[in-house]
């Protein structure tokens, strides 16, 4: 976890536990979060999760995006929400990637950030944040 001087979570970090925990309450699964940090140009934070089908992973990612709303925080850009074998919100430092297996395997996102600290979460034991 990465925190403040204070002990606080930094923004960016609070946005994708947010998300992640929106996406649990949808039940999406083999959720990853990486924090790439100061190696990357695009994001701090990277999740990347799954469901079995479309209509599933479009839900997860309604939920994530209706969740943020009600904490102010606006989409900046989303793609694949029609079809739904992979849907991409990003929020500028913070993205969510939810996809069906076999176009996660054939993308492999995790090999893109496989040098960056990775959070493997336990839909069971995730404590959503404090806002």
């Amino acid at each position: 976890m990465t925190a403040s001087a204070e002990g606080r979570m930094d923004t960016s970090e609070l946005i994708a536990r947010l998300a992640v925990s929106f996406a649990i309450e949808k039940k999406a699964e083999k959720i990853v979060m990486f924090n790439p940090g100061s190696a990357s140009t695009l994001a701090d934070w990277f999740i990347i999760c799954e469901s079995d089908n479309s209509i599933h992973n479009r839900a997860i990612a309604d939920a994530v995006i209706g969740g943020l709303r009600d904490h102010k925080l606006h989409v900046w850009k989303s793609e694949g929400l029609e079809e739904g074998r992979w849907v991409l919100v990003d929020y500028s430092d913070v993205v969510f990637n939810v996809m069906l297996p076999d176009v996660r395997e054939q993308f492999n996102l995790e090999g893109i950030f496989k040098d960056a600290p990775r959070i493997d979460v336990d839909e069971k034991t995730f404590v959503a944040p404090e806002v």
